[in-house]
């Protein structure tokens, strides 16, 4: 990969990963309120933000005649057993793959609200067992809702499609890339310039999309170099299991009873947990490869992926609160 064709995806990426930084946390934030159902009194549920990516990552890899007629327009009568790969390698598809869907969903902050939802029970009910049913309750709830989520965009689109042919104008694509392009490197000085220059209340939103760019890169970097070794995809692995050992002493040095944060503290730990782990690790990618895996394969990387996750958050967090405790959270966007 030339540097050039490297400056075109990370200007891409960029456009796309603060775009669903924005839409992850406006989601969320819409979605919890006192009395929902999802309400949790230390955390914001990420449930309906990953329901969303992993049904808009599904209709998108599960189209067809979208994608291959763009295929046959730049690779030249390319055969259909090279047109499932062939699609992956257009930038239009990565930006709303692994840019926009795997940042929009996030698999760290669901560990933490697991991690969260047992402490919350810990204080509530009558033991500690009953956190560990919590714990579990929210791990089941989440990936099935992923799952069930990526059902439906796979059966909406089939059916679409089956209806009436999907497709785009190949004049558009050129274009296209260009303004994508333009409006990623747009949107990084807009959110620089923002979280550095203008306080207010969107100060924690747009310091969250600029760290957004250097997560999406690095996640895909590690995809690119990593998934392709062998049938178990290490490189999203790596990307999850990162992102929550960076989310776990973001949350020790936020909710530690003996650390005292000031605005900007805080505004740097929101960041860090929604703009840098909530991009980097990503459920919607985590669904895509389990639909695509067969057989034991398909639960032996779901079970070692919640495994090492969990035991990243519990190393760095979970073992102080419950042995010293840690209070309520206290910095917000």
């Amino acid at each position: 990969m030339t540097l050039a064709e490297y400056g075109k995806i990370f200007c891409h990426l960029s456009f796309w990963s603060i775009l669903g930084t924005l839409s992850r946390m406006s989601l969320t934030k819409l979605t919890n309120y006192q009395g929902s159902y999802i309400h949790s009194a230390d955390s914001n549920s990420c449930l309906w933000s990953n329901f969303a990516a992993c049904f808009i990552i599904s209709a998108v890899a599960n189209s067809t005649s979208f994608w291959y007629e763009l295929v046959e327009t730049e690779t030249e009568q390319v055969k259909d057993t090279h047109r499932a790969k062939a699609k992956t390698e257009l930038l239009l598809y990565v930006g709303l793959t692994t840019g926009y869907c795997g940042s929009l969903s996030t698999f760290s902050s669901l560990i933490v609200e697991a991690f969260n939802k047992a402490l919350d029970a810990s204080r509530e009910l009558p033991n500690h067992g009953y956190g560990t049913m919590e714990f579990a309750s929210v791990i089941l709830v989440q990936l099935g809702v992923s799952v069930l989520a990526w059902k439906l965009g796979h059966d909406l689109v089939i059916g679409l499609e089956q209806f009436h042919a999907i497709k785009m104008p190949s004049s558009w694509v050129a274009p296209l890339e260009v303004a994508i392009g333009i409006l990623g490197v747009c949107l990084i000085i807009v959110m620089v310039v923002l979280a550095a220059a203008l306080p207010g209340w969107w100060r924690p939103w747009a310091a969250s999309c600029c760290f957004a760019p250097l997560a999406v890169m690095l996640r895909f970097e590690l995809a690119r170099n990593l998934n392709s070794r062998s049938w178990f995809p290490w490189g999203t692995l790596a990307a999850n299991t990162i992102a929550c050992v960076v989310i776990g002493i973001a949350l020790l040095a936020s909710r530690g009873l003996r650390v005292h944060n000031s605005h900007a503290a805080c505004v740097a730990l929101v960041a860090i947990e929604n703009g840098f782990s909530g991009v980097l690790s990503t459920t919607s990618t985590f669904v895509a490869e389990f639909e695509k895996l067969q057989g034991k394969r398909r639960h032996i990387y779901a079970f070692t992926s919640v495994a090492v996750c969990t035991t990243c958050v519990l190393l760095t967090f979970g073992v102080y609160a419950w042995s010293t405790g840690v209070r309520s959270a206290i910095c917000h966007y």
